[in-house]
């Protein structure tokens, strides 16, 4: 019993200042240099703040490939790219990251065709389908605006009903991805 209190004394001790590596093969990689390309309108601040990891942090190696996976996939959710494509490249104690992007079209113009009734079969048996009773007009549609995926909408519309409108979205105010701001005229 004396053997052991005394063991556990001084065994306790060497285990506090020779802590053993939580992972298998050995060591922790620095996450050093984040390198972005293929963002023409995009921010590459925008870009950072949807990886998850960030220049600085401690990765286990056998981390990396789950870590790389779930960062293209929030990339791609964000609406804004085509493709993503992260490339890590780990040396000695650090890995650097490749992130190359594909940006999608932000500028699009299209139609809009309404009827001013309740539903088609209205406007066709009670209305006589008269085409005075049709609305119609066009919208433009710029995502993407200053690099933070706002969205600007232009919406002209004539017919039974007159209307112009323009709406503005910022979706995340706040850093975590919280908090959007609409404005409509």
């Amino acid at each position: 019993m004396k053997i052991t209190f005394l063991a556990i004394i001084f065994l306790l001790p060497a285990l506090c200042v020779f802590p053993q590596n939580r992972y298998a093969h050995g060591e922790l990689l620095a996450v050093g240099n984040i390198y972005v390309s293929g963002n023409e309108k995009t921010n590459e601040a925008y870009i950072l703040k949807y990886l998850d990891f960030k220049q600085g942090d401690l990765i286990s190696p056998s981390a990396l490939p789950g870590l790389v996976k779930v960062s293209q996939q929030r990339l791609i959710n964000t609406s804004l790219f085509l493709e993503v494509e992260i490339q890590p490249e780990a040396g000695d104690s650090l890995v650097d990251f490749y992130i190359t992007v594909k940006e999608r079209w932000y500028f699009f113009v299209y139609p809009t065709v309404e009827l001013a009734d309740r539903s088609f079969n209205e406007w066709w048996v009670i209305q006589g389908h008269n085409p005075n009773r049709v609305d119609y007009g066009l919208n433009l549609r710029y995502n993407n605006l200053f690099g933070r995926n706002e969205r600007l909408v232009f919406s002209i519309q004539y017919g039974y009903s007159t209307i112009l409108k323009m709406d503005y979205e910022v979706p995340f105010i706040k850093t975590k991805n919280r908090g959007g701001l609409t404005f409509s005229f």
